[in-house]
C-alpha cells in the first residue's frame, strides 16, 4: 500500500511527514450485534502506515484512555486489552517508501478520536471521526 506521499487520495493525511492517519473512518455508528457486544468492544480496522526512517510513537491522549485503544500486534477484545501507546519501527528505505501494520482502533462507542504522534523530536495531535464527527 502506498498512499501517495503528499496526497490524501485514500482518505488519509501525512502527520509530521512520517505517519499516515485517517481523515475520517466512520461518521455514523453501527453497534456490535448483541451476541458480540457481550464479549468484545467494537473495532474499526485500519492499517498504520509509516514512512521509512526512525521509529515513531503513536499514543492515545489521557482524556480518551478507556474509550479508545490501539490494536497493532497485541491487544484483545476489549478497550482495556489494547495499547494506549505503540512504537512503530519501519523497514529500511531500501525495502520501500512505507511500512504498513495491520490492526485496528478498539473503541467503547462513537468518539471523535485523537492520537498524538511523536516523530523526529516533534509532536502533533490529530483528530478523526470514529462514529462521531469531529
Amino acid at each position: 500500500m502506498n498512499p501517495g506521499i503528499g496526497s490524501n487520495k485514500l482518505g488519509m493525511r501525512l502527520v509530521l511527514g512520517r505517519v499516515w492517519l485517517p481523515i475520517s473512518l466512520r461518521t455514523t455508528w453501527r453497534p456490535e450485534p448483541a451476541r458480540l457486544a457481550k464479549v468484545q468492544d467494537p473495532g474499526i480496522k485500519h492499517g498504520m502506515v509509516v514512512t521509512a526512517g526512525p521509529s515513531v510513537v503513536v499514543e492515545v491522549p489521557n482524556a480518551l484512555r478507556g474509550l479508545l485503544a490501539l490494536n497493532y500486534g497485541t491487544g484483545g477484545p476489549r478497550v482495556a486489552d489494547g495499547q494506549v501507546s505503540d512504537r512503530f519501527t519501519p523497514c529500511p528505505k531500501a525495502d520501500g517508501d512505507v511500512t504498513v501494520w495491520a490492526g485496528f482502533y478498539r473503541v467503547k462507542g462513537p468518539v471523535c478520536a485523537r492520537l498524538t504522534v511523536h516523530a523526529g523530536g516533534r509532536v502533533a495531535t490529530v483528530s478523526f471521526a470514529l462514529g462521531r464527527p469531529c
